[in-house]
């Protein structure tokens, strides 16, 4: 799962392999920093995308 935070871009993945119909929760296993990344649109803003803090 990728997520883009104010902070920066977050890389979640499970904690273990899951099989489905079990609950899933993520755990960070990178981080990358605001001054090391840039967030664009591959849509070209076709789709409606908001942010929630």
């Amino acid at each position: 799962m990728l997520l883009a935070a104010p902070d920066g871009i977050v890389f979640a993945a499970p904690p273990k392999r899951m099989s489905s119909g079990r609950a899933k929760h993520a755990q960070v296993v990178a981080r990358l920093s605001p001054d090391v990344t840039t967030l664009e649109d591959p849509f070209s803003g076709e789709f409606e995308t908001r942010i929630h803090y």
